[in-house]
């Protein structure tokens, strides 16, 4: 048998280059989340920020240790403290953003950082690095100012400090802070120290005993979250859809969800195969202690995260727990994923390994014409916004100080699609600070995540939105600032979506003397003293 082709283009390795290998793409990261701020400023943001009050409230009551006891929803506090810190500081919404953003691109960092230190090479540490990077999956949940963006973190981290476990023999402290810190961001995270426990079973059980250890500490330290946890347990908020729907989700509707499928399913069948190939042929020698051996051990650990994190995921969306329309929750497989992928080209014969590599250099420029295309809209959507709603512009400009704007917006799709522009918000500053207490209208509901969540903006300005016509909290809102003197905007958009909303608001903006100025399907009325 001939001996192997050797590779072309031999990159020597270094600190250097293998530096290099990482930052490049991390840079390239940086510039493709920059670009999703138009799908991520709109009312969702607002929403998601408003979701947080209840837990602020839950503060004042119980007092501060509460913070460390308390869930957003279904979600563990880790992201509410970082909130929290934001919000204490008077953070903007870009600062919300920022530091999504950070996470986010941290990972990238953090997934190179682990190829390298795995032995990968420089070649496929870039690609690793790259193939997270330029993710549309990833590009999409961001800037999203919630705990996804720490998740995908904590993930890649975490994967960090077990390699620096396996193959230096570290001892397990920044392992067990890491394992913790992921159990208090998402519960699915439980997931990840069991499948690299799995790994040390499976070939390293002279580092078995230290792993237990490590991950028993990161246990104790979740005890706070065990009352929470047993509330939330067996919770089923969405249809289940079985286990025909889960298939299609995950193999279809979710590779098509971002830029091309063709692309996801390179990558989905390159991660696969990383899988197969991390399966030894024959007896595996789980005494052994060469380098190898342990690199081995590691890339076992991302197969064993893919296997039983989508093993569990799967089982969610079948009873309910979780929605197959929703896809947040594969940022948890998604760094382990790249690893992998990139991982399957090693060792390949010089002609397969040149066909492989040109698949995932294609998937990865689809990524990116799709995050180009995506840019070019938005930006060309905020640029145009005065032109497209000129009457919200125009409310805009009447919202002064001590007033309130009232946007009844209809949007053009749900959250869950992460790739709607509302050009409105363009409109709207996001670089200043903005003000979570609540002014005193009693038709609204405190805290509320989803219908009219005031914020105060600078100059003491509130701005409420609504996706539809709510007569008893515009009526609220009108009241409470009439004997103020107090000027009320309300501005419609766009007017014909919610044709039924908008005549019905019109109505009532009538009966309280105004008369609507409407241009180009946006709507604008003004409640209170002072020209336009």
């Amino acid at each position: 048998m001939s001996p192997p082709r050797p590779e072309p283009w031999t990159i020597p390795e270094s600190r250097w280059t293998l530096g290099l290998a990482v930052m490049l793409p991390a840079a390239l990261a940086v510039g493709l989340t920059v670009t999703r701020l138009p799908y991520r400023w709109n009312q969702i943001a607002l929403a998601y920020a408003a979701y947080y009050r209840e837990y602020f409230f839950n503060l004042e009551i119980q007092g501060w240790t509460a913070a460390f006891t308390q869930f957003v929803g279904i979600h563990p506090p880790a992201y509410s403290l970082v909130f929290l810190g934001m919000t204490k500081a008077g953070a903007s919404p870009d600062t919300w953003f920022a530091t999504a953003g950070a996470f986010s691109v941290g990972g990238v960092v953090a997934v190179g950082l682990t190829a390298a230190r795995s032995g990968m090479g420089v070649r496929l540490t870039a690609m690793a690095a790259l193939l997270l990077a330029v993710s549309p999956h990833r590009l999409a949940y961001a800037l999203e100012p919630n705990n996804y963006p720490l998740l995908l973190l904590v993930v890649a981290l975490q994967g960090l400090a077990f390699a620096d476990f396996v193959l230096a023999r570290r001892r397990g402290v920044a392992l067990a802070f890491l394992t913790l810190l992921g159990l208090w961001t998402h519960a699915l995270f439980i997931t990840v120290p069991l499948a690299q426990l799995g790994a040390l079973a499976w070939s390293d059980r002279s580092a078995l005993r230290r792993g237990t250890a490590t991950v028993a500490v990161a246990a104790l330290g979740c005890l706070p979250l065990v009352p929470g946890v047993l509330e939330g347990s067996g919770s089923v908020v969405n249809p289940a859809g079985g286990w025909s729907a889960v298939v299609e989700a995950m193999l279809v509707r979710f590779p098509a969800r971002y830029g091309a499928a063709w692309a996801g399913w390179i990558v989905g069948f390159a991660a696969l195969v990383g899988v197969v190939r991390a399966i030894p042929s024959g007896v595996d020698a789980v005494q052994e202690e060469t380098v190898a051996a342990r690199e081995r051990t590691v890339t076992r650990s991302w197969a064993l995260q893919v296997a039983v994190g989508g093993g569990l995921l799967a089982l969610l969306l079948a009873r309910g727990t979780a929605a197959t329309h929703q896809f947040p929750y594969y940022l948890l497989l998604l760094p382990p994923c790249c690893l992998l992928a990139a991982r399957s080209l090693s060792g390949l014969r010089w002609s397969v390994a040149v066909g492989a590599k040109l698949l995932l250099l294609a998937s990865v420029l689809s990524s990116l014409t799709w995050a180009w295309t995506e840019s070019a809209r938005a930006t060309e959507a905020w640029r145009t916004a005065a032109v497209t709603y000129p009457m919200v512009a125009r409310g805009v400009d009447a919202w002064t100080e001590g007033s309130s704007l009232i946007l009844l917006g209809y949007p053009e799709g749900g959250d869950d699609d992460k790739d709607v522009v509302d050009p409105a918000y363009a409109l709207i500053p996001h670089h200043l600070p903005v003000n979570h207490e609540e002014p005193v209208v009693e038709t609204l509901v405190g805290g509320d995540p989803y219908w009219g969540q005031p914020f105060g903006f600078f100059g003491d300005r509130w701005l409420y939105t609504y996706t539809g016509f709510m007569e008893d909290r515009f009526e609220g809102i009108w009241s409470a600032t009439r004997g103020r003197g107090e000027r009320v905007v309300v501005a419609i958009y766009p007017a014909s979506a919610g044709s039924n909303d908008t005549q019905a608001a019109i109505a009532w903006g009538r009966r309280h003397g105004v008369e609507p100025l409407t241009h180009d399907n946006t709507v604008l009325m003004v409640f209170g003293p002072g020209p336009l």
